[in-house]
């Protein structure tokens, strides 16, 4: 098949008008092999679906119900077991009150807490945070689906998994047309798979990672356009945290 799965990397370094029109050129290179501009003509590099980036090496980020310890060398006082991270992000902490901590690495976290901790109470403090407890981690799959929506995953799911947890596509639903977003470091990836044949094997069943935005297209260009502008906040609310 000619729209067989491959991964796209949309860099974001262009200013975001820039940006937000890669990303619209490339959608449309993605909507189809019969007619547009080809996916090889778009200016973002291409990465073979069997060897598809992953945020496997990536340090952890913290989000909102995760359980963190967070310990003060030599101040067991300062030192905190199984403080949960709030709705908003944040944990409260003795002397420096609130510390945001959702979306960041346990050692961005300590390094904060060693600034504000040094710079008013202690000599050179030294800071651990540790997740004792993951909350449940999140994906989106948008498009036409028969239940769009963001949905909690754990352990291992893969992009058949992921479209079964949104009640699976319509009958309008393009499913040569499914296109899987992934952030990774300060890169955006994209890419495109045909359901009919990740169902029989031919392409793989990718597995998906907390972050992942799914969007299953309908029939011709415009439909694509319009399940990407349904997940426009979502997309929106991605690159502006990664630009």
């Amino acid at each position: 098949s000619c729209c067989e799965g491959r991964w796209v990397k949309m860099s974001t370094k262009p200013r975001w008008t820039i940006f937000a029109a890669m990303v619209v050129t490339s959608l449309l290179s993605l909507s189809g092999c019969a007619s547009g501009p080809s996916i090889t003509e778009t200016r973002a590099q291409l990465t073979a679906a069997s060897s598809m980036p992953t945020n496997g090496s990536s340090a952890y980020r913290i989000g909102a119900s995760d359980v963190l310890q967070i310990d003060v060398f030599d101040e067991p006082a300062l030192s905190l077991e199984d403080i949960t991270v709030d709705t908003s992000g944040t944990i409260p902490f003795p002397l420096i009150g609130e510390v945001q901590v959702a979306g960041r690495t346990g050692r961005e976290i300590a390094r904060d807490i060693e600034d504000r901790l040094g710079a008013e109470y202690l000599r050179n403090p030294q800071v651990t945070v540790f997740v004792t407890s993951s909350a449940s981690q999140r994906l989106t799959v948008e498009g036409d689906v028969e239940t769009p929506g963001v949905f909690e995953i754990k352990g291992d799911t893969s992009l058949l998994q992921a479209i079964a947890l949104a009640g699976g596509p319509t009958r309008t639903a393009n499913l040569d047309e499914i296109i899987v977003f992934r952030h990774i470091d300060q890169e955006v990836y994209a890419a495109q798979f045909d359901l009919r044949e990740v169902r029989m094997g031919i392409e793989p069943n990718v597995p998906l990672e907390a972050g992942d935005i799914v969007v299953v297209s309908t029939s011709g260009v415009k439909g694509l356009l319009r399940d990407a502008l349904q997940a426009a906040p979502v997309l929106t609310a991605l690159f502006y945290r990664i630009l």
